[in-house]
């Protein structure tokens, strides 16, 4: 008796080692759906995902119930199962739509999303209560749509469930996606071989908005047609995908647009975004002063070379130039004319410093070094706009104003 309970524990641990070393057994070929996920907690929004980065805008959280993960993949070593699943949102004003979080699972010999060659989201149309798009040709071209590597920074994939594979993905555009008011049909696709990666599938809400969630197998391997059609066809018992859009109601008019800043450049709508033109400021110019809104050289002394102060916007010198000379007219300046200017200075003027007349160019200058005078002969050129222009000579410097009104 001893020798035939010995016998029969013998047996029962070599038939449990066997059992422990053989490998899983996965389907041939793709199937609808994962298996049955059995118990799953009251509250499954993933913490391994992303908490929302922007405004949610439209939210369809993982189904507290029900974590089976059904087909949606494009499978680049057997074409003719490919499958997508969408489902439907709708808003009522523009959506700059900058982040898109997708949950899902795996089965059938899946573990990483990162297997795949590459990720495809898509926006389309309605069309009766459909997609009027179809992930890799047929029907009219998505409103919008990106394919990434898995790897591209623009990507995360975290760990979903109930799996507790890399399988949940979260899309953060670099360039949001302004999206008009309206119903449309959210895709979301990786392309990813059967052997030896298994299969990817979308998940479920509890929600119920708009119509019921689609599927589509364009190659007709499943035997369900080739056309969209409600997913309750696979398996779906829910009205919903699960999915998360973020980001901002878009702009209608460039007055919503408008910052009230003059150093930010004009602010215009295009196409739900707002744009603005930038720094208005430039060469010569180049800091903006957002309190007088003006563009100046210089907002502080640490703007300017060394020796000169910052006075009013402009690099001046300490010491001053005075400047006598006739009148200018802008209004006169339909050619170039020659001015005569009369230069002095304070204490520290040096009549044989360097001269810089800014846009006007001198000609002939005559010094009269004992009493620290100069004689200078220019040319103003031919329409040049009325306003006061920074000249120096040596360390000093002046300003020459044209009067009017312009040509």
């Amino acid at each position: 008796m001893q020798n035939h309970r010995t016998f029969m524990t013998l047996v029962a641990a070599f038939a449990l080692a066997v059992f422990m070393a053989c490998p899983a057994v996965f389907a041939q070929v793709p199937t609808v759906s994962s298996p049955e996920a059995g118990f799953v907690s009251a509250q499954p929004d993933t913490p391994s995902a992303d908490p929302p980065s922007a405004d949610v805008l439209w939210d369809q959280p993982l189904s507290g119930s029900n974590q089976n993960a059904y087909v949606n993949q494009e499978f680049s070593d057997l074409p003719s199962y490919s499958s997508a699943l969408a489902d439907d949102f709708t808003n009522t004003e523009t959506w700059n739509i900058s982040t898109i979080f997708v949950p899902g699972d795996g089965w059938n010999g899946f573990s990483s999303l990162y297997n795949a060659t590459q990720l495809g989201w898509a926006i389309c149309a309605d069309n009766s209560g459909q997609p009027d798009c179809i992930p890799g040709g047929g029907g009219n071209p998505p409103f919008w749509s990106i394919t990434l590597a898995p790897t591209d920074a623009q990507v995360t994939i975290a760990t979903g469930s109930p799996g507790g594979y890399p399988s949940n993905t979260q899309l953060d555009l670099a360039t949001p996606v302004a999206v008009p008011a309206g119903t449309w049909w959210f895709i979301f696709v990786p392309n990813m071989s059967f052997s030896p990666y298994g299969q990817y599938g979308r998940q479920v809400a509890d929600t119920a908005n708009g119509a019921q969630a689609q599927f589509v197998n364009p190659g007709g391997a499943f035997g369900y047609g080739t056309s969209w059609q409600s997913a309750a066809v696979i398996g779906l018992t829910a009205h919903d995908l699960a999915f998360r859009l973020e980001g901002d109601a878009g702009c209608e008019t460039d007055n919503e647009c408008d910052d009230g800043l003059y150093c930010t450049g004009v602010e215009t709508c295009d196409n739900g975004t707002c744009v603005a033109t930038g720094d208005p400021c430039g060469e010569g110019t180049p800091l903006c002063d957002e309190d007088n809104d003006v563009c100046v050289e210089c907002l502080s002394d640490d703007n300017c070379t060394e020796g000169q102060f910052c006075d009013e916007g402009v690099c001046r010198f300490p010491c001053s130039l005075f400047i006598k000379y006739k009148e200018i007219r802008a209004e006169k300046l339909t050619k170039d004319r020659t001015w005569v200017f009369t230069v002095t200075g304070e204490e520290d003027f040096d009549v044989f410093g360097l001269i810089d007349f800014g846009p006007l160019t001198w000609r002939t200058v005559k010094f009269n070094a004992k009493k620290k005078r100069l004689k200078i002969i220019a040319t103003v050129p031919a329409g040049l706009a009325p306003g006061a222009y920074p000249v120096s000579v040596g360390e000093c410097s002046g300003e020459i104003v044209v009067t009017g009104s312009g040509t």
